[in-house]
């Protein structure tokens, strides 16, 4: 049993496409379509988590605080990262079925 770094869920193989096997995804973290990762992008964005100015404003956060937040933002970045790669993998598979 692996656990899937898109779900968190612990699943007995990952999905076999080579980038979803790099990164540990199973087979319903993995979108068909450009466009759905488009839209998944755009979610990502949306519950980006907001810095460290705008939740603390000019009393800054205590250390506790910080840390959380460097660790929310390691994992949103991660995410990110992830289906951006996977979106432009999807964009290439796309165009390159469209020749």
């Amino acid at each position: 049993m692996i656990k899937c770094y898109g779900c968190k869920l612990r699943v007995s193989t990952v999905y076999t496409p080579t980038i979803a096997i790099r990164h540990m995804l199973c087979r319903w973290c993995v979108i068909k379509t450009a466009a759905d990762y488009a839209r998944h992008l755009a979610r990502l964005r949306d519950v980006k988590p907001r810095s460290l100015a705008k939740l603390y404003g000019s009393n800054g956060p205590t250390d506790d605080q910080a840390n959380a937040h460097e660790d929310q933002m390691r994992d949103w970045s991660r995410r990110y990262r992830l289906v951006s790669k996977l979106y432009k993998a999807a964009l290439a598979a796309q165009s390159g079925g469209q020749s």
